[in-house]
């Protein structure tokens, strides 16, 4: 295990304080002495400045000036910034502010993760739970592999999130050996992804997860719409409970059919929302979206 590489964290900061400083509370309950850098930007808010006051002064803050121009604001150029910063030969896990680790971190982990990066192919690993809403296509586009003891999904599927996700591990250092760039567009990242790499491999036994429905509403002007889909989702800071030893040997040693669906092994701390859990206030409503688009279009004019 002394050869295994170290797990470093990024973590990506926009307006949210309460769940910046839950997101590092966790890591730092879940990994013995991490090191964290957050790179926050542009946050306006006073509780996330507040926030990232008082974690500076355990951890690096980093707030590069850069104009946000998509709906991913500055993530993807702080994402690039985070791979060149890395110089040493490490595991980086990309992790953003709505997310929390659930579980402790063992040796056996990151040689876990160490035998995906291992493969010639693999570029990107996926550390997160799947999401129930979810459930039915990765039944149909999840395959095992033996030799890594992790799961890729079929490359032939079409879609997002087969080759390339925004919250993975990667080794900086053979990013920029392929001349790896993140673009802010979802689909560019993916196309390149698939271009440059293999499949993204997905942990047997992930440790992160989204929080659920957590608020969109970031200092920027709301919709109709979005206002009505945060309520009727309930959403708020809705917190995960750490998962016990006897949760995690059950997860690690589960069927290689069963997979690891946040839904099936998580549990909220307030127990309030039903399942599937829901990660966007307007999922499933195309009367909500039709009424956000709208409202957008009138007010460009």
């Amino acid at each position: 295990m002394s050869n295994v590489h170290p797990l470093h964290f990024a973590v990506f900061s926009f307006n949210r304080g309460i769940f910046l400083e839950h997101c590092i509370s966790s890591l730092v309950a879940c990994v013995d002495n991490p090191t964290i850098t957050i790179y926050d930007d542009n946050s306006t808010d006073g509780e996330t400045l507040n926030a990232l006051d008082r974690l500076s002064s355990h951890h690096r803050v980093v707030q590069p000036k850069i104009s946000a121009n998509s709906k991913h604001g500055g993530l993807s150029a702080n994402m690039q910034l985070a791979t060149e910063e890395c110089t040493d030969p490490v595991n980086l896990c990309y992790v953003q502010d709505d997310m929390q680790m659930v579980r402790r971190l063992s040796n056996s982990d990151l040689q876990s993760i160490d035998d995906c990066l291992e493969d010639p192919t693999t570029a990107f690993v996926h550390p997160v739970f799947m999401k129930g809403w979810n459930r039915k296509k990765d039944l149909e586009r999840t395959e095992y592999q033996a030799a890594t003891h992790s799961y890729t999904r079929r490359p032939d599927k079409a879609g997002a999130g087969i080759f390339f996700a925004d919250v993975m591990i990667a080794r900086p250092y053979q990013l920029k050996q392929a001349k790896w760039t993140f673009s802010s567009r979802e689909k560019t990242n993916e196309l390149l992804a698939r271009q440059l790499f293999g499949p993204m491999q997905f942990l047997f036994s992930p440790f992160l997860m989204w929080l659920p429905s957590v608020p969109t509403y970031r200092g920027k002007q709301s919709t109709l719409a979005l206002r009505i889909g945060e309520k009727r989702h309930q959403c708020g800071f809705h917190p995960i409970d750490m998962m016990s030893d006897s949760h995690i040997e059950a997860l690690k040693t589960r069927n290689k059919d069963q997979l690891p669906v946040a839904e099936d092994w998580l549990t909220l701390s307030n127990q309030t929302l039903p399942d599937p859990w829901v990660y966007e206030p307007m999922h499933g409503s195309r009367s909500l979206k039709w009424l956000n688009r709208l409202e957008l279009t009138i007010r460009k004019r």
